[in-house]
């Protein structure tokens, strides 16, 4: 079920505590992106009524108040945002009774939403990375029912348009993809058009616009979460099925993956963040069940 409710996570006491409930939306799968102000602009998602929402909101940390924002063009669930270099932020994608190619830009100074142009390809449960010279990527995706997509675009936000990135060459929806120290990106996992796992990763390289083979994951995976390690390494956690309890490690200077510990308990479609001390938060997620996870633990 989709929830209106905010938490508050302290690493120092390693606690929860509830926060506002002053948004007026129960969401799920809607983005949510930190701006430079320190405030967190949420958009779209599902709730009970309507399926899908084109509804925006600001959450204020510093004051622990829900500001309003206005409406995005299209309703969308399952879209993706990225924070610009120049502090806007690109959504793009999504779904409501189709699945949409066209994507738009919050300006958080005006408070105002605008046309991105349209993707080549229209795209849900897609990747959406921020790359070292201010353009973006987006991989994959469902294109229609489940669909899988190989195919990739890139937005310049200077010209603000759309061009080709190249096919992968496997199509996968609900991977993961992290950008690399050197500039690459890693994109792993996922699921294809017949719904089962991809076991394999391949690597974007932006100077080259090709992509290159990663190797193989231990274990194939789709809804994990994908986490940059300060040494470089890439921490994949979780997933669908056998892989739930599974971690493991890519290591781009070897092009290899090898095993990591264990979950405390099964998860995917949770989430991974990086705190400031370098330990990694798992949070939530659904086990097989599927039953939804109220548990975190985190990777030290």
């Amino acid at each position: 079920p989709s929830l209106a409710s905010v938490a508050i996570y302290n690493p120092a006491t390693r606690s929860w505590s509830p926060r506002s409930t002053g948004n007026d939306y129960y969401r799920i799968g809607h983005t949510a992106t930190l701006l430079p102000s320190g405030q967190i602009m949420v958009a779209g998602g599902a709730g009970p009524v309507p399926p899908s929402m084109n509804s925006a909101a600001l959450y204020d940390p510093a004051t622990d108040q829900w500001l309003p924002a206005p409406n995005m063009s299209t309703q969308r669930v399952r879209a993706t945002a990225v924070l610009l270099p120049n502090g806007n932020v690109l959504v793009a994608g999504g779904q409501s009774t189709s699945i949409h190619a066209s994507a738009e830009l919050y300006d958080p100074v005006s408070n105002s939403w605008s046309a991105a142009g349209s993707m080549a390809i229209a795209r849900s449960l897609h990747t959406m990375t921020l790359l070292a010279d201010g353009k973006v990527l987006v991989t994959g995706g469902q294109t229609t029912g489940v669909q899988a997509t190989p195919t990739a675009e890139l937005y310049d936000p200077a010209t603000n348009t759309w061009s080709s990135a190249g096919s992968m060459t496997a199509g996968r929806w609900a991977h993961t993809a992290t950008l690399l120290p050197d500039g690459r990106v890693l994109v792993a996992g996922g699921g294809n058009s017949t719904g089962a796992d991809v076991p394999g990763a391949e690597i974007y390289d932006p100077v080259t616009n090709t992509w290159l083979s990663a190797g193989t994951l231990l274990n194939p995976r789709t809804n994990h979460t994908a986490t940059l390690m300060p040494d470089g390494k890439v921490l994949v956690a979780g997933g669908r099925f056998a892989a739930g309890g599974t971690t493991e490690f890519y290591d781009p200077a070897t092009n290899t993956w090898s095993a990591g510990p264990p979950l405390s308990a099964p998860r995917y479609s949770h989430t991974a963040t990086r705190l400031l001390n370098d330990v990694i938060l798992l949070i939530g997620g659904k086990h097989n069940t599927p039953a939804e996870l109220t548990s975190t633990e985190l990777y030290l």
